[in-house]
């Protein structure tokens, strides 16, 4: 059978494909922006949802009955609030914070003394005893207070007090409450915002076993087609890097080649770059602390910055830097003197299957990118350079 063959046949008569193809074909905005399995945007998300004073018009009602979901499943956690507790207090003043010390999600109630912490992992899991320095941070912040600690991820992993293992099934249970109890206090685009981050809870966060099947069943009916497939993916992604690498090459004062899957780079148009030469490693970039990053994953290639360790005596410089960096983007990536790093885009080799060629390709990638290297420099150029 020719390739012509087994392409034709597995779009063809292909029940399990159309089944698998209406589970997707509903209209989610989570779709549309890519978001769902990137974990910033559903502590984001989440952030919303518990914070009583969001445009949502539910001042304290998902955060109430997430708490009191967890403490009834968990029973008595020595020093957290009872359900009872969450019940009869009004919880409408708490304070949310996002990424503060690196913590995810961190809910302070100083009305009623208790602190509620959620780390949030997807496809990740915890590192560097991350989660015991969380717990000391907010121990040594809030001596006094109630605490709840709990670890939110979709599938189960082995974790110490004081934290305790959480389900996204707690969150889809909270949410289908609120869409049961609560629809007459939202609006239209509240309830639809609230029904598709459902969707793709139960869809791509929530045990797939069912899909799992049907994915099975596919790729064993027809696996010359979709491995014919995936091969001319491969070669679109390395047609992308290919063209990434002639961009960076032309309008770079330094770059990096790590083969196929790897580009590093500072662009032409950073100022003072001797002044930023005093990075530990000196076969990165020449030396120097930071740079651009283009990675390419399986379907995707992402684009941020690096900041890599720094010499002895330019600890307090590289402090300083990413301190200035972090005032205009998010929170890098890593810990303290260690490599830090910001993915900034991801690009979707979806977006390139209608081009036709090459030009066509870098065109397109000199319009998307061009924008976020002009930042950088306008960034990095308003700091002041190390001594």
């Amino acid at each position: 059978m020719d390739e012509m063959q087994q392409l034709e046949n597995f779009i063809c008569n292909n029940t399990d494909l159309v089944t698998l193809e209406k589970k997707f074909e509903k209209f989610n905005i989570f779709d549309c922006l890519r978001l769902t399995r990137a974990e910033i945007r559903h502590s984001n998300f989440l952030g919303w949802l518990l914070n009583p004073q969001e445009t949502h018009g539910l001042n304290d009602y998902f955060l109430k009955e997430f708490l009191k979901t967890i403490l009834t499943e968990k029973k008595r956690i020595e020093n957290a609030p009872s359900v009872f507790d969450i019940d009869i207090w009004d919880m409408t003043g708490v304070e949310v914070k996002r990424e503060y010390e690196y913590i995810d999600l961190l809910i302070i109630d100083e009305n009623n003394k208790f602190v509620f912490m959620i780390e949030n992992k997807i496809d990740t899991c915890q590192h560097d005893n991350q989660l015991n320095k969380y717990a000391c941070t907010v121990d040594r912040d809030y001596p006094d207070y109630k605490k709840l600690y709990i670890y939110l991820k979709p599938e189960f992993e082995e974790v110490e007090k004081p934290f305790f293992f959480v389900s996204y099934k707690f969150v889809l249970d909270t949410i289908n409450k609120l869409i049961d109890y609560k629809r007459d206090k939202m609006n239209e685009e509240i309830i639809m915002a609230i029904r598709h981050y459902k969707e793709i809870i139960e869809r791509d966060i929530m045990d797939k076993s069912d899909m799992k099947k049907i994915c099975r069943s596919i790729y064993k009916n027809h696996k010359k087609a979709i491995d014919l497939i995936n091969k001319y993916n491969s070669d679109l992604s390395d047609d992308v890097m290919f063209n990434l690498k002639i961009m960076t090459t032309e309008n770079s004062e330094i770059i990096n080649s790590g083969g196929r899957t790897k580009i590093d780079f500072l662009p032409k148009g950073v100022n003072n770059l001797e002044k930023l030469r005093y990075g530990k490693n000196a076969d990165w970039l020449q030396g120097h602390i930071i740079g651009l990053y283009f990675e390419k994953g399986n379907m995707n290639v992402d684009f941020g910055i690096s900041v890599q360790e720094a010499k002895t005596e330019h600890q307090k410089d590289r402090k300083d830097l990413l301190s200035s960096l972090e005032k205009e983007y998010e929170s890098f990536k890593g810990k303290n003197e260690a490599w830090r790093w910001l993915p900034i885009e991801s690009i979707s080799l979806d977006e390139f299957c209608e081009f036709e060629d090459a030009d066509e390709i870098k065109i397109y990638l000199d319009q998307k990118l061009a924008k976020h290297i002009e930042k950088f420099c306008k960034v990095l150029n308003s700091i002041k350079p190390a001594q």
